[in-house]
């Protein structure tokens, strides 16, 4: 069976959006080069898109919404376990420091909520690999001290630490819309 896991990342404030990009860019070659064969399947990366200014479209479309920073406090680590999956889930709340304000999330919602908020982060990355082994032997190699050392020391370059998150994805489900065309699309 397929194992995805997440990866939420919070970007260093003195960073802007587009230098953490190419620094996690650049992290995701140096994971390939330390893990060699045991890269997982794909690595996909979706970053928020941020704006520091209004669109200016005719039609509606997604509508910036700042995004409150959070209080400053200590991470608390938390593990947890999905009733759906053997792999346990370790997340740390994020910390915050004093810094220019925070380029917006572009966020589609008509009329503009607080729930902005929840895109605190810049990317979420999904890591997918063939099976169970193929993710336990990544993470094992992720555990070896000379590669842990280097990717600890490498992420505290771009991201905070502190603040990423990573679980492995239990149930998926997905609704479409049914095609109204008036003809088969399907086989």
């Amino acid at each position: 069976m397929v194992v995805t896991l997440l990866i939420i990342m919070h970007r260093k404030p003195s960073l802007s959006p587009a230098e953490f990009r190419q620094e996690y860019e650049a992290h995701i070659e140096l994971i390939k080069h330390l893990t060699g064969e045991l890269f997982p399947l794909s690595h996909r990366r979706t970053y928020i898109a941020r704006t520091s200014s209004a669109p200016t479209p005719a039609a509606p479309v997604p509508v910036p919404v700042p995004v409150p920073s959070a209080p400053a406090s200590t991470p608390t680590p938390t593990t947890s376990k999905s009733p759906t999956s053997p792999h346990p889930t370790t997340s740390t709340s994020p910390t915050t420091t004093e810094t220019a304000p925070e380029p917006p999330a572009c966020i589609s919602l008509h009329p503009p909520s607080t729930a902005s908020s929840l895109f605190g982060f810049d990317v979420i990355s999904e890591a997918t690999f063939g099976d169970d082994g193929e993710y336990e032997r990544f993470i094992a190699r992720m555990g070896e001290p000379a590669v842990r050392a280097q990717v600890a020391a490498n992420i505290t370059r771009f991201a905070e630490a502190a603040a990423v998150s990573l679980g492995v994805v239990g149930d998926v489900i997905e609704t479409r819309r049914e095609c109204d065309w008036g003809w088969d699309v399907g086989g």
